[in-house]
């Protein structure tokens, strides 16, 4: 009995180590109500913010931020202000959790309170309490986890917390074994059935049973032990979606993808997937190495190729893992700077000072890095880069390049697009006009880049913008033969050189055309014409030469 209390001890103090974890990285937006009922978040502003760029972010008008927090102008922000940004209804449905809730009520059952307060921030909650308990509560603006402690603070309750599973019971039900006990805790559909969630539990080996459904099919409760509990919330934030609505049982089994891993578990690189802003997928405990995936197309490859640098040998004989604090090298030692690398691929953690993620991977989408990144809005000062050692490396030297002091509230990145020029040519025509306090970015290839990014205060972003369009203009537009063929096959091959022309330059497939066959009777010859400025000619016969050189 004695070492059992002691391994319930140790238990129990290793769970309440991870409440402080995971309290820290509650995100700081949050659902909230105002005056009016309208949804909003609260957001904190970090450095390199702009109102424009928050706004951009959520999909709202930089206006809609400005009345909803009663502001003057653009510039009236600063580093750690709260404001409140409003939701749109494109993105009310991107939220899966709350940081703060205000909650109001008057002896209220308390197993559905604490079911509320689960749903507000994608808990589990399991109850080891009696039943009939009720209790008065009124709060507001506070996280989950404060609401939750209120609340059972009154009841003279505790919980201890697992990652996103809360056992609450009174201290003596806490102190004793509650892993290998059955619990039963409510969940909450919006849009899929409890026949089409119960058909993916079973479909998944997640072995719990369904004790009750309501009359309008919306709750239920379900009974297994906490582990298994705990699977069952994540299945229902992966599939209880709106598209979901008319998709039967059979074609949401043939969307999950069994990933299979050797060295590392399920479970740790779901973990890592997380912390990379991938879709983490569903682990079950009869099948340790296998993570279950609802993605396809882009984002499946994205885990895949993640795969192929992390499940590594390295993890077996030492039980070191890809983690935040240092990550594993192919011998199993630990990297202090972030780096997990196959030998072919390296995956590194950057962490930022003054940019956020999306600034970062707008500096690199714009000098065209073959390096992917891949982060959380969440933890927005830290990046993963993905990529060959030399890919990585130059990713690395561009963030670094922007990540330093000059860069704080008031200035802002932004990419524009250029529409009839290519790069070099406004590069050029830049020079002798003075823009003070913008600096431009032209990236490798400006001769066959239609881009610049703009780093420069917000003031003066749209007079930037004037001015790079005033020099954004097509020069006297003429027809140009630039590429002559001598063979029967001419016709094929040039159209192919075409292709391949526009591919690269963005060049406007119409503005090329082929001649009839201007040869003899005994000969060949067809001619590749042009209709453009004279810019766009030579970046095309440019092209064609670098394409016969290679």
């Amino acid at each position: 009995m004695k070492g059992k209390t002691t391994i319930c001890k140790a238990v129990i103090a290793s769970a309440l180590s991870m409440i402080l974890l995971i309290s820290a990285l509650v995100p700081i937006t949050a659902f909230g109500t105002s005056s009016g009922n309208s949804e909003y978040v609260y957001y904190s502003v970090k450095a390199s913010d702009t109102l424009d760029r928050i706004a951009s972010s959520y999909g709202v008008s930089t206006n809609d931020i400005l009345t909803l927090n009663s502001m003057d102008n653009s510039d009236s922000i600063a580093v750690g202000q709260i404001i409140k940004i409003p939701i749109s209804k494109a993105n009310t449905n991107s939220y899966s959790s709350v940081s703060t809730i205000s909650l109001k009520a008057t002896d209220a059952d308390l197993k559905s309170v604490l079911s509320l307060i689960a749903d507000c921030a994608n808990y589990t909650v399991l109850y080891a309490g009696t039943d009939g308990q009720t209790v008065t509560i009124d709060v507001e603006d506070v996280t989950p986890l404060a609401a939750l402690d209120y609340v059972l603070r009154k009841v003279s309750m505790s919980y201890i917390q697992n990652g996103n599973m809360l056992i609450v019971g009174d201290t003596s039900t806490l102190n004793s074994s509650y892993i290998d006990k059955i619990h039963y805790a409510e969940y909450s559909l919006r849009y899929i059935t409890p026949e089409l969630l119960s058909a993916q539990l079973s479909q998944l080996g997640i072995n719990v049973q369904i004790m009750s459904i309501s009359d309008n099919l919306r709750q239920l409760w379900i009974s297994g032990y906490p582990m298994e509990l705990t699977k069952v919330r994540e299945l229902i934030s992966i599939l209880d979606k709106p598209e979901n609505i008319q998709t039967g049982s059979a074609g949401i089994s043939s969307s999950f993808t069994p990933v299979e891993l050797k060295y590392i578990s399920a479970s740790e690189f779901s973990s890592l997937l997380g912390q990379l802003g991938l879709h983490t997928g569903i682990t079950t405990a009869s099948q340790p190495q296998i993570l279950y995936v609802y993605v396809s197309g882009d984002a499946l490859k994205d885990i895949y190729r993640i795969k192929s640098v992390v499940d590594i040998p390295s993890g077996i004989d030492n039980g070191t893992t890809p983690n935040p604090d240092g990550t594993t090298n192919p011998d199993g030692t630990t990297n202090p700077d972030g780096t997990i690398s196959n030998g072919k691929e390296l995956l590194k953690r950057i962490s930022l000072d003054y940019i956020s993620r999306a600034d970062a991977e707008e500096v690199l989408t714009s000098f065209g890095s073959e390096a992917q990144i891949y982060g959380v809005d969440m933890l927005s000062k830290t990046v993963w880069v993905c990529g060959t050692q030399e890919q990585v490396d130059e990713a690395a030297k561009l963030i670094e390049s922007f990540d330093n002091e000059s860069v704080g509230v008031g200035t802002t990145f932004f990419t524009y697009e250029f529409k009839n020029t290519v790069a070099s040519e406004v590069k050029e025509k830049l020079t002798g006009i003075v823009l003070e306090g913008v600096d431009f970015y032209w990236g490798h290839y400006p001769e066959m880049s239609y881009s610049v990014l703009v780093y420069c205060k917000s003031d003066m972003q749209d007079t930037v913008k004037t001015v790079l369009a005033s020099l954004d203009e097509n020069s006297m537009e003429m027809y140009m033969p630039i590429y002559s063929v001598t063979s029967a096959s001419g016709i094929s091959m040039l159209e192919a050189k075409i292709r391949l022309v526009v591919q690269i330059t963005g060049i406007d497939e119409e503005r090329f055309s082929i001649s009839e066959n201007l040869g003899d009777a005994d000969s060949y010859k067809y001619v590749l014409l042009i209709y453009a400025s004279p810019e766009q000619i030579q970046l095309a016969k440019d092209t064609l030469a670098s394409i016969d050189a290679a």
